[in-house]
């Protein structure tokens, strides 16, 4: 199993999607006009799961759409998951099954079971903590009853199985591939600690991530993520690195130097696979930040020949094209250019982009002189949707559990009884469903 070479591959985050249903537009009929046909061509985040929750008919519409697809192409369609967190509430998509502390907790990541001395409690919460997570206490009064998420441990067996399942019902759906996000985020934070590459704790965590791999592959599917540059064997069938860094994007010179060097490493760490270079989003500094929110249509479309020029020189590596996906913001700060006026994500037919023309052309190896501008579309004004008043309600009653979640930390910092330390906890958890709540109806309501 496994690919020599990646002709064309497009970002398409999600092919059932509420912005496709927005726009009125089809995941199957645009994939058909881009040309992704062969099984050589790729489509990365064709599907990703962040939070946990999924009903069963979502895969059913995701599956749905892949025989669609199926009927005409080839194309290899990667579904997404993450290592980035455990949730203290998370759900076995594959056994449709909620999982709750403590069983999520045995999940997390324990730097004193290899010897490090750094607690478990304090390593996750510096670990959610820089992932920008919240949690309402300082790290020497973490508790984990009181975290929404945690570091998640590779090396646990449960934990690999858990990971497993996640992708295994994204095959079952009809996905061939699996994009692994972030599995090396705690390998680094390892190898930083201890200031050793070869530590048995960033061994352990690369040998549980191959272990994923291997259960995924035996399912029928590829395994694409990052690599590390941690000196251990990471077995990968199409590693992705980050096309453009902001500054990159900003100034239209794409780094030589960081991209031959990319080119070794993965060589060094990984072996002989294709490379996808795509626009990556999220953190405090992300590419997309820059590409949706810095640069102007015709700059966007600009940069996107600009970046198919450049990799044609370094046959290794594939330009991932951004067809839709990708969180617009960083962190603190939502994309002040949206979607059709209201979604977060990246969308290149979306008139405030209008980027889509640019791309079908440069997949199409039609002769492009100049970027090719769609007319902006104007849409009537979009109505309140019915339960407006609902989501404005919940956001007040949010605030309100807020301010009573920092009058009760407040008070237990101050006497570090009991008593407030429970009182602390009931107001945090209810501020939490609260917000479960709204992002529940948030998503009904789009």
């Amino acid at each position: 199993m496994g690919i020599r070479k990646v002709e064309k591959a497009i970002v398409f985050e999600k092919i059932v999607d509420p912005v496709l249903d927005y726009a009125g537009e089809d995941s199957a009929k645009i994939i058909k006009e881009l040309g992704l046909l062969s099984s050589n061509d790729f489509i990365l985040r064709a599907w990703w799961r962040w939070r946990p929750g999924s009903p069963p008919r979502r895969y059913d519409e995701l599956a749905k759409k892949i025989t669609e697809i199926r009927s005409f192409s080839k194309v290899i369609i990667s579904g997404g998951i993450h290592a980035i967190t455990i949730w203290r509430r998370d759900y076995d998509d594959y056994l449709y099954k909620w999982i709750n502390y403590p069983e999520t907790w045995q999940m997390a990541f324990d730097p004193t079971k290899f010897g490090i001395p750094i607690s478990k409690e304090m390593y996750n919460c510096q670990y959610i903590k820089k992932q920008g997570f919240s949690y309402p206490l300082p790290c020497t009064a973490f508790h984990p009853c009181l975290a929404s998420n945690y570091a998640p441990d590779l090396t646990n067996s449960a934990y690999q199985t858990f990971l497993y399942h996640m992708g295994l019902r994204q095959v079952e759906s009809g996905c061939n591939a699996v994009w692994i996000d972030a599995w090396l985020w705690v390998a680094s934070d390892m190898v930083r600690v201890t200031g050793d590459p070869k530590h048995p704790a960033v061994k352990a965590i690369v040998t549980g991530f191959n272990a994923v791999g291997d259960m995924l592959r035996k399912s029928g599917a590829l395994v694409s993520t990052w690599y590390s540059k941690v000196p251990f064997r990471q077995k990968i069938d199409i590693v992705t690195i980050n096309a453009a860094t902001p500054q990159e994007i900003l100034n239209f010179k794409i780094s030589e130097e960081r991209i031959e060097n990319e080119i070794r490493e993965v060589r060094r760490v990984v072996g002989n696979v294709p490379i996808a270079a795509f626009i990556d989003w999220g953190g405090a500094s992300p590419s997309m930040y820059a590409f949706s929110q810095q640069l102007s249509p015709e700059k966007q479309s600009k940069f996107l020949i600009y970046a198919t020029e450049f990799y044609k020189s370094y046959p290794e590596i594939t330009f991932v094209y951004p067809v839709m996906g990708g969180t617009m913001g960083r962190i603190g700060q939502g994309p002040t250019i949206k979607s059709f006026g209201k979604f977060d994500v990246y969308c290149s037919f979306a008139p405030e982009f209008r980027t889509y023309d640019t791309i079908k052309k440069l997949l199409t190896k039609e002769r492009v002189i100049k970027p090719v501008i769609r007319e902006k579309v104007v849409r009537p004004a979009t109505k309140v949707k019915p339960c407006e008043e609902e989501l404005k309600a919940l956001r007040e009653q949010i605030k309100a559990a807020n301010r009573e979640v920092a009058i009760a930390r407040q008070k237990y910092m101050q006497t570090k009884s009991r008593e407030d330390y429970i009182q602390l906890l009931r107001a945090s958890r209810k501020a939490h469903r609260l917000w479960e709540r709204y992002q529940v109806l948030r998503r009904r309501c789009q």
